[in-house]
């Protein structure tokens, strides 16, 4: 039995997402994760190919990166999820929808 903190949110911020554009959503994702795409060093993507265990380096910015994506990934599905109405649940797909084109 989980314990009441671990249990995660009980209802979606959907009607916040409804005041702000897609575009603008789309913009500040973006610039977030371009912050943590820079940080990467292209040592870090051949140690993630090659087994990073096996040389012994730190892959820190990728997996922060990667981290960052299962979050965004993770942040979506709980939203629709959450989204009382079917109405409601098919307008924010299509925004998120709009938001990944």
């Amino acid at each position: 039995v989980p314990l009441p903190e671990q249990e995660g949110p009980q209802r979606g911020t959907w009607q916040k997402l409804e005041m702000f554009g897609s575009k603008e959503l789309a913009y500040t994702i973006t610039m977030h994760d371009y912050e943590l795409f820079i940080a990467i060093n292209q040592h870090e993507l051949l140690y993630q190919v090659f087994g990073r265990y096996k040389y012994g380096k730190i892959t820190a910015n990728l997996d922060i990166f990667m981290r960052r994506f299962n979050e965004i990934q993770y942040w979506i599905v709980t939203e629709i999820c959450l989204t009382p109405s079917p109405g409601k649940r098919v307008q924010l797909l299509r925004k998120f929808i709009k938001l990944a084109s």
